[in-house]
């Protein structure tokens, strides 16, 4: 094992010892963290909880972003979190977000939300 694995079980066996392991959860979840996986995994067999919780992690990967596209509703960050091409239309001064493979029916016609969002845009409807 690497020095640093070592130290870095040397303190979890530490934190784990004390009477209020929840007061030290950050710190365990970074000591975790930087160990490997398999490693881990045998840990949290191992290692023995109050009744009632679980030791589990969660990952927040672009959550700030994720929650900026949402709130914002900009097209092209919406496409990127969302996986689609959204589109941003205004009719009768409501403001529409149309994504790409939407399904539009509009005067007894059906549309994809791209198809009527550029047929719309340009007059053609």
């Amino acid at each position: 094992m690497k020095d640093n694995t070592v130290n870095l079980l040397k303190r979890l066996d530490e934190l784990v010892k004390t009477t209020d392991i929840f007061k030290h959860t950050d710190e365990i979840t970074g000591i975790l963290s930087q160990l490997p996986e398999d490693l881990v995994n045998k840990l949290k067999k191992v290692l023995i909880l109050h009744s009632g919780y679980v030791l589990c992690g969660a990952d927040f990967s672009s959550l700030e972003d994720r929650i900026s596209a949402l709130t914002t509703k900009d097209p092209n960050k919406l496409k990127v979190y969302m996986g689609h091409e959204v589109f941003e239309l205004t009719v009768n001064g409501v403001c529409h977000h149309i994504r790409d493979d939407d399904t539009i029916v509009y005067d007894g016609k059906t549309y994809t939300g791209k198809l009527f969002y550029e047929n719309y845009t340009n007059g053609a409807l």
